[in-house]
Protein backbone atom coordinates (compact mmCIF):
# COMPACT_ATOMS: atom_id res chain seq x y z
CA UNK A 1 0.00 0.00 0.00
CA UNK A 2 1.19 3.12 -1.02
CA UNK A 3 -1.52 5.90 0.15
CA UNK A 4 -4.81 5.40 2.44
CA UNK A 5 -6.98 7.98 3.34
CA UNK A 6 -7.70 5.93 6.68
CA UNK A 7 -6.12 6.23 9.64
CA UNK A 8 -5.79 9.46 12.40
CA UNK A 9 -5.81 12.92 10.94
CA UNK A 10 -6.45 11.63 7.24
CA UNK A 11 -9.42 12.03 5.35
CA UNK A 12 -11.20 10.64 1.94
CA UNK A 13 -10.31 12.21 -1.03
CA UNK A 14 -12.58 15.08 -2.17
CA UNK A 15 -12.55 15.76 -6.24
CA UNK A 16 -15.07 17.21 -9.31
CA UNK A 17 -15.65 13.87 -11.28
CA UNK A 18 -14.16 14.17 -14.82
CA UNK A 19 -13.13 17.82 -13.73
CA UNK A 20 -9.74 16.90 -11.71
CA UNK A 21 -7.97 13.70 -12.34
CA UNK A 22 -8.62 11.76 -8.89
CA UNK A 23 -5.86 9.23 -9.53
CA UNK A 24 -5.70 7.58 -12.62
CA UNK A 25 -8.16 6.54 -15.62
CA UNK A 26 -8.85 3.03 -14.40
CA UNK A 27 -9.84 4.60 -10.39
CA UNK A 28 -11.97 7.06 -12.83
CA UNK A 29 -13.83 4.34 -14.48
CA UNK A 30 -14.78 2.36 -11.38
CA UNK A 31 -16.32 5.29 -9.47
CA UNK A 32 -18.14 6.26 -12.33
CA UNK A 33 -19.74 2.74 -12.47
CA UNK A 34 -20.25 2.77 -8.05
CA UNK A 35 -23.27 3.98 -6.05
CA UNK A 36 -23.24 5.83 -2.62
CA UNK A 37 -22.26 3.75 -0.24
CA UNK A 38 -20.51 1.51 -2.73
CA UNK A 39 -17.28 -0.42 -2.27
CA UNK A 40 -15.22 -2.44 -4.48
CA UNK A 41 -11.58 -3.64 -4.72
CA UNK A 42 -10.14 -3.32 -8.74
CA UNK A 43 -6.88 -4.11 -10.56
CA UNK A 44 -6.27 -1.68 -12.54
CA UNK A 45 -3.65 -2.69 -15.80
CA UNK A 46 -0.20 -0.31 -16.64
CA UNK A 47 -2.11 0.98 -19.37
CA UNK A 48 -4.66 2.45 -16.75
CA UNK A 49 -2.58 3.20 -14.16
CA UNK A 50 0.70 4.85 -14.28
CA UNK A 51 2.07 2.75 -17.05
CA UNK A 52 5.64 2.68 -18.20
CA UNK A 53 6.73 6.00 -16.32
CA UNK A 54 5.50 5.06 -12.87
CA UNK A 55 6.10 7.73 -10.55
CA UNK A 56 9.00 8.47 -8.85
CA UNK A 57 9.40 10.66 -5.40
CA UNK A 58 13.14 12.08 -4.35
CA UNK A 59 14.54 10.84 -1.30
CA UNK A 60 15.94 12.35 1.47
CA UNK A 61 19.41 11.87 0.34
CA UNK A 62 18.71 13.86 -2.72
CA UNK A 63 18.30 10.74 -4.76
CA UNK A 64 15.09 9.10 -6.22
CA UNK A 65 13.33 5.73 -5.81
CA UNK A 66 10.01 4.24 -7.50
CA UNK A 67 6.65 4.93 -5.09
CA UNK A 68 5.08 3.13 -8.22
CA UNK A 69 7.11 0.96 -10.36
CA UNK A 70 7.36 0.93 -14.34
CA UNK A 71 4.35 -1.03 -15.78
CA UNK A 72 2.67 -1.82 -11.95
CA UNK A 73 -0.65 -3.49 -11.95
CA UNK A 74 -2.22 -1.74 -8.86
CA UNK A 75 -5.33 -2.93 -6.73
CA UNK A 76 -7.25 -0.50 -4.82
CA UNK A 77 -10.30 -0.45 -2.28
CA UNK A 78 -12.57 2.01 -2.57
CA UNK A 79 -15.84 3.22 -1.03
CA UNK A 80 -17.62 5.77 -2.28
CA UNK A 81 -18.81 7.83 0.59
CA UNK A 82 -20.82 10.57 -1.00
CA UNK A 83 -22.01 12.08 -4.17
CA UNK A 84 -22.63 15.73 -4.24
CA UNK A 85 -24.48 17.85 -7.52
CA UNK A 86 -22.05 20.60 -8.80
CA UNK A 87 -23.42 23.90 -7.80
CA UNK A 88 -25.10 25.82 -10.75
Amino acid sequence: MFDSSEGPGRKPIAAKFKKQPILNPGVEEALATMKEGGKRVIQVPPAMAYGEKGIKIETKDGGSEYLVPPNAKLQYELELLSVAAPPP
